[in-house]
């Protein structure tokens, strides 16, 4: 018999202390938690339901949030959904229409209201980035307050992989496909908007687990649901200083590239080679990494 057609929930309740399994025949067990309850993780309880494949949280700031945990392929989640991602300005957008509605006018108040409503009913899937979470990782606290727990809301879980892996996704797929003589549209990445654990970082290691497979996969995946939003809605903002001096002479590079193609009529003339050869230096390592796994020894450059 089926995890599925025994157990139909678990819920978690972190300020009593108490964990629960609510099973197919109506009947509860419960027993006490090791773990105390600290409101600064953000989460007062959780409810997982075994059917659906979702998770529902109860936030301390009062909202009931449902995400979707996934397994295996999520084209199968996503069903006819599209997905569509917003910057950080639109999030601000929708977080006013709820909140301070007088700072949009009418059409964006519309608008606003509309995606929303999309993504409720489940109509859109609002994916979050690793752009997102360092913007607002160092806001203030007002401005995190408002924005975070609706974007975790309408996010529902799903996450745009980050574009450092889908940049070698597709530098090895392409190397592949060199290799079979096929089209370069084979090339392009898979799965880039999931529910995969981890997806939206660079370096993510999973939670080693000794349990069946199906239950480790669970565990995974709730494990990462609720560390995520408990990271986000810290109120602690995240001193980005270095990461940002950092952006800032990555840009700056090629901002000073620019001006030698510009004032340079030797590197002007040779533009697209300089370029190509700057480009590559960027992303250098991504290349070798790539090349290494599809097996491609020599890499011509034309």
């Amino acid at each position: 018999m089926s995890l599925g057609s025994k157990i139909v929930r678990f819920e978690q309740d972190h300020e009593r202390g108490v964990h629960t399994i609510v099973l197919a025949d109506g009947r509860e067990v419960s027993e006490p938690s090791e773990q105390s309850f600290d409101p600064r993780l953000g989460i007062r309880s959780t409810v997982y339901e075994v059917a659906s494949r979702t998770l529902i949280l109860h936030l301390v700031e009062g909202r009931y949030v449902t995400v979707e945990v996934g397994h295996g392929r999520d084209d199968q989640s996503r069903a006819a959904r599209h997905v569509v991602y917003l910057d950080q300005c639109h999030w601000v957008s929708l977080a006013r229409c709820l909140h301070s509605p007088e700072k949009l006018n009418e059409t964006e108040r519309h608008a606003a209201a509309t995606v929303i409503g999309w993504a409720r009913n489940k109509q859109i899937i609002l994916p979050l980035s690793s752009a997102h979470t360092s913007e607002i990782g160092s806001a203030r606290p007002t401005y995190r307050a408002t924005l975070i727990p609706l974007m975790l809301e309408l996010s529902s879980g799903w996450q745009m992989r980050c574009p450092l892996q889908v940049r070698r996704d597709e530098l090895t797929a392409m190397f592949r496909a060199r290799q079979r003589g096929t089209s370069a549209d084979s090339s392009r990445a898979s799965s880039v908007f999931t529910l995969e654990p981890g997806a939206l970082f660079d370096k993510y290691e999973p939670v080693t687990s000794s349990l069946p497979n199906a239950l480790a996969d669970l565990h995974r995946r709730l494990t990462w649901v609720t560390a995520l939003y408990s990271a986000l809605l810290d109120e602690e903002p995240v001193d980005a200083t270095v990461a940002m001096e950092m952006a800032d002479r990555w840009a700056t590079s090629f901002h000073e590239l620019s001006q030698q193609l510009r004032d340079n009529l030797t590197a002007r003339e040779h533009s697209r080679e300089v370029v190509l050869v700057r480009v590559l230096m960027d992303m250098r390592d991504d290349v070798v990494w790539a090349a290494l796994a599809a097996g491609t020894l020599f890499v011509r450059i034309v």
